[in-house]
């Protein structure tokens, strides 16, 4: 990772007081094909956060969901059906959230990759980027 990408990636884990390591300094020689491998990496390492995420909600929801089970077994409880409820939605806005954050996080990382490449060899990319950055090149989206 490089400097400007890790002081926005690096803000939430440096807040829980996850050690934050600096990387070279920004100006630091990047190519295409470094481009393209960050942005590989960051998109797995993401999808195994938002993995753990998912199944951390998914977790609290079967939880709710045997309780709930457990409570209607003895007989109808309308409180019993709201909690169920609540936890539905709660496991949605889970989910939700996961996603969006995996999402946002992936385009950071990017945008910062697209910044560094395009100050590598002193110019802007004027929009023509790295083939394996659009969606449907098999390469990162």
């Amino acid at each position: 990772m490089r400097l400007g990408r890790q002081l926005v990636l690096g803000l939430v884990p440096a807040l829980f007081g996850v050690v934050f390591v600096a990387s070279p300094p920004a100006g630091a020689q990047i190519t295409e094909a470094d481009a393209v491998k960050e942005l590989k990496q960051e998109s797995k390492d993401l999808l195994k956060l938002q993995a753990g995420e998912i199944k951390g909600a998914r977790t609290t929801w079967l939880a709710n969901f045997n309780a709930v089970q457990s409570e209607l077994k003895q007989g109808y409880d309308a409180g019993a059906i709201g909690t169920l409820f609540n936890g539905l939605d709660e496991l949605q806005i889970d989910l939700w959230n996961a996603s969006v954050s995996a999402l946002s996080s992936l385009q950071t990382a990017g945008f910062f990759s697209l910044i560094e490449l395009g100050e590598a060899d002193g110019t802007t990319l004027a929009g023509i980027y790295p083939m394996d950055f659009y969606m449907g090149s098999g390469g990162t989206a």
